[in-house]
């Protein structure tokens, strides 16, 4: 006996339910310090969004918080800086078609020295209009160095009189005000 499987549920697993396909995801950028920071919050699958919930870790002794951008019109987020944790909250979308592509912009002065993961942490929640929990995955991210900066120092011409000591002058280009250690 032959087995047949229906076309609709062939049509159901692949294009049925958007659950198993959400996506959040920071990027990972470089900086020089005090340099401002636009970092894209990106997502994809967000369909028929009602609610999202971030929880989004970060390390405030390398980057300072400054503001969102790009919060589409009419619409009104939450934002606060608790400690190392920035909550993003979004309630009552008056239905608007996120779908795919960069939901909000966090924007982030980098202090620097150093690095700073961006974690999602435990708690995110993204829920379509009827409040149904989507299954979303989170991808961290990470600010840290911008290692191509041509930070140097070169010896300048020697100065002196004969008999006297040498100074040697050097001159540091592109090191900036947090330097760690020479």
């Amino acid at each position: 006996m032959k087995h047949r499987i229906p076309i609709f549920v062939i049509f159901l697993v692949f294009f049925g339910s958007p659950a198993f396909c959400q996506t959040a995801s920071l990027p990972n950028v470089t900086a020089n310090p005090g340099e401002t920071i636009f970092l894209p919050l990106n997502v994809t699958g967000f369909i028929n969004v009602g609610a999202i919930t971030f929880y989004i870790q970060f390390d405030p002794t390398v980057l300072t918080f400054v503001e969102l951008t790009g919060i589409p019109p009419n619409q009104i987020i939450s934002v606060n800086v608790v400690g190392s944790t920035l909550i993003i909250a979004w309630s009552n979308l008056t239905p608007y078609p996120i779908s795919s592509g960069t939901l909000i912009n966090l924007v982030f002065i980098y202090n620097g020295p150093g690095t700073s993961p961006l974690i999602f942490l435990p708690g995110c929640e993204v829920a379509q209009m009827n409040l149904t929990i989507l299954n979303v995955a989170y991808t961290n991210g990470s600010v840290s160095p911008d290692l191509s900066n041509p930070t140097k120092a070169t010896l300048l011409a020697p100065c002196a009189v004969t008999g006297d000591p040498v100074s040697v002058p050097i001159k540091y280009e592109g090191f900036g005000n947090n330097v760690g250690a020479i």
